[in-house]
């Protein structure tokens, strides 16, 4: 199954993923138009992806922003076997 996601996803889209059993199927986010600056949208993307491959869901994040998969490594959920990272974005540094 393949979502787009254009902006930070509320607490009702990741309610609706927890309440159902993995997909047998990769969960695959397109993540290309996606950007994320506020703190507490973070922590709550990377918590609920976290959730979802401790609930053994296959994983597929396509263009995301290298903050979000830096923010999955910081909590010790990349690497891993179910989750694919395509063609992560390298941050622009500002200043």
């Amino acid at each position: 199954m393949k979502v787009t996601l254009t902006q930070p996803p509320d607490a009702f889209f990741w309610l609706q993923w927890q309440s159902v059993a993995p997909l047998e199927e990769t969960l695959e986010l397109e993540m290309g138009e996606f950007d994320i600056e506020d703190g507490s949208d973070m922590a709550l993307m990377v918590s609920n992806l976290r959730n979802l491959l401790l609930r053994g869901q296959r994983l597929r994040l396509v263009e995301p922003p290298q903050l979000v998969v830096h923010n999955l490594y910081r909590v010790n959920a990349w690497p891993h076997p179910l989750l694919e990272v395509v063609n992560m974005r390298e941050e622009e540094v500002y200043g």
